[in-house]
């Protein structure tokens, strides 16, 4: 399996009176048995707000000088997380704490390693998404 790329944004209202702004949108785009395949999570843009000081200081050191943003890994997240995921094509998350336990047992190194990786425009080898968790 192969990793391809992985971005994020905040969706914008097309109506007046739409709660789109509120939410984000993030993608993680692989390749798996020949076959390129898309997940998209959509996710309250608040939760990213409560994420644990521990972990955020783990993301932001991790995604310092490169041209990620958090809600660009949100979906890699998820699919390293719960790897049933590959089964599907889009997920909600309207729960703060699925949310927060997208950030749990992550090998940070690897994911680190990962991500250098994919900036440069690379796609990534993953024989198991298991090798990106603790």
């Amino acid at each position: 399996m192969q990793i391809i790329t992985c971005k994020g944004y905040t969706l914008e209202k097309k109506q007046p009176n739409s709660p789109e702004d509120a939410f984000s949108l993030s993608e993680l785009v692989y390749q798996d048995r020949q076959e390129e395949q898309k997940l998209e999570v959509t996710y309250i843009t608040y939760f990213e707000s409560t994420i644990a000081e521990e972990e955020k200081k783990k993301l932001y050191d991790m995604i310092e000088g490169t041209p990620f943003q958090l809600k660009d890994l949100i979906a890699l997240f998820a699919f390293i997380q719960y790897p049933e995921y590959k089964h599907r094509k889009r997920v909600f998350i309207n729960q703060e704490a699925n949310f927060n336990k997208l950030f749990e047992s992550l090998h940070w190194g690897n994911v680190s390693n990962m991500l250098g990786l994919l900036a440069k425009g690379r796609p990534v080898d993953v024989d198991t998404v298991l090798e990106l968790k603790l």
